[in-house]
């Protein structure tokens, strides 16, 4: 499930933004409702998500405090009613800039954007933990019960192996345990979104028939 933080400091605005959101992405889950820039700090130091909708001017200052502030690797979506703020916006970690009063056929076409980006940003995150978990293993090693099915899903076969491998392995030894796939994916540092996604393409399934 994508979670995402809302950041708006105008009532009206941000039901109207979860009124869509709802409408277009129901399997979506909002997080939290943030209206300040050191509200959103504070969420964002101790709850991770997996997109932002950020309005650009708040109670306490501009957005762009936030990323002065923190490292934020999330894909945001800024939210605003004036134009002039476009080009700093696109310096960080900007999927698109939408203007009130919001258009919900835009605002589709930047979730699918941003869906994109959290896939190929999350893909990168599965090369670099395969490479370093597996690193002077030989290849081929490993054969769990999905890595039959991961050649046809478009990536680099051995990565997604070894990938399968590393599920696998994780839910036979945990399997006593009262392990969910929250769990898997948040040891394996994977949005529950993304591990999901993944975890049905690899194994044909998805967790909980799989674990039963």
């Amino acid at each position: 499930m994508m979670k995402y933080l809302l950041v708006e400091d105008e009532r009206f605005a941000y039901e109207e933004m979860k009124r869509m959101m709802e409408k277009l992405r129901p399997d979506y889950q909002l997080e939290a409702w943030t209206a300040t820039v050191e509200q959103t700090v504070q969420f964002l130091k101790h709850h991770p998500v997996d997109l932002m909708l950020l309005d650009i001017r708040l109670t306490d200052g501009y957005s762009f405090d936030i990323f002065e502030q923190m490292q934020v690797t999330t894909p945001v979506i800024f939210t605003t009613a004036y134009d002039e703020h476009a080009i700093q916006a696109f310096k960080v970690n900007s999927v698109d800039y939408l203007l009130k009063p919001y258009d919900e056929k835009e605002l589709l076409l930047v979730l699918d954007e941003a869906m994109r980006i959290v896939d190929e940003y999350q893909t990168e995150e599965i090369r670099k933990t395969v490479t370093e978990t597996t690193a002077g293993s030989p290849e081929g090693e490993g054969s769990g019960p999905g890595a039959a099915v991961v050649n046809g899903t478009g990536g680099d076969p051995m990565v997604e192996t070894r990938l399968t491998d590393l599920i696998y392995q994780y839910i036979r030894d945990n399997y006593m345990f009262d392990i969910s796939m929250q769990e898997v994916a948040r040891t394996m540092n994977y949005s529950e979104a993304y591990f999901c996604k993944l975890f049905k393409q690899f194994f044909g399934k998805n967790f909980t028939a799989y674990l039963t």
